[in-house]
């Protein structure tokens, strides 16, 4: 049960905090458009930003780091005690985590720029 409450704690808190800081600034915003994730996800898949809808796609990209951070501390703290474990633990979840992650989402994303695409065209 602690670990439920660490998790769901763990993921409102970032989550409002990525709110705050990023979503709702536009500054912030537009530069959040050359930030590591993005520019991680735009070469692994070739996404093109401008075809897509940004502010969705990047509260998407949010949702699924506050998910990724949350997971990986729920894990951790159920499995050890022991500081230097834990983070070594938390490094052999995390990469897998975010290469797949956002992977699957460049390439969900990359289905939609085709179809909207498509769609503009006729």
């Amino acid at each position: 049960m602690k670990e439920w409450i660490w998790f769901l704690l763990t993921f409102v808190i970032l989550y409002l905090l990525y709110d705050f800081l990023i979503l709702r600034n536009k500054k912030a915003l537009e530069k959040y458009k050359t930030s590591k994730e993005i520019l991680l996800i735009k070469t692994m898949t070739h996404i093109d930003l401008e075809k897509i809808n940004f502010k969705r796609f990047a509260r998407k990209v949010i949702l699924l780091n506050c998910f990724m951070i949350a997971i990986t501390i729920s894990i951790c703290l159920v499995v050890s005690d022991n500081l230097i474990l834990i983070l070594f633990l938390a490094m052999g979840i995390l990469i897998p985590l975010i290469l797949g992650i956002y992977y699957f989402l460049g390439k969900h994303y990359k289905r939609k720029e085709r179809v909207t695409c498509t769609n503009t065209k006729k």
